[in-house]
């Protein structure tokens, strides 16, 4: 998998719907959509815009675990350090 776009990552409420739009500097990225009405199988509307901001928080996210890793914080955490390792695979696509 080819390096993700840089960062920031911004979230933006679409006008008039339910969803936001994940942005970078100078390029979109994708919409998270969910329903407009509480629906069975819809996603609310405080899930999407929690979805939303969790999603252009990826990059940092994914910088500060591995900033963590490399300071060897979590040796006394062996399985805390697997979580982090597979979810850096895992934002890496190779899981």
């Amino acid at each position: 998998m080819s390096a993700h776009t840089p960062g920031p990552w911004t979230a933006r409420k679409s006008r008039g719907l339910n969803s936001y739009e994940i942005n970078a500097i100078g390029a979109y990225l994708a919409d998270v959509w969910g329903a407009d009405d509480p629906v069975p199988n819809g996603v609310p509307r405080k899930a999407v815009k929690a979805n939303a901001h969790l999603i252009a928080a990826a990059p940092d996210l994914l910088a500060a675990i591995k900033a963590l890793l490399a300071a060897s914080m979590y040796r006394d955490h062996p399985a805390e350090s697997d979580m982090a390792i597979a979810a850096i695979a895992k934002a890496e696509g190779k899981r």
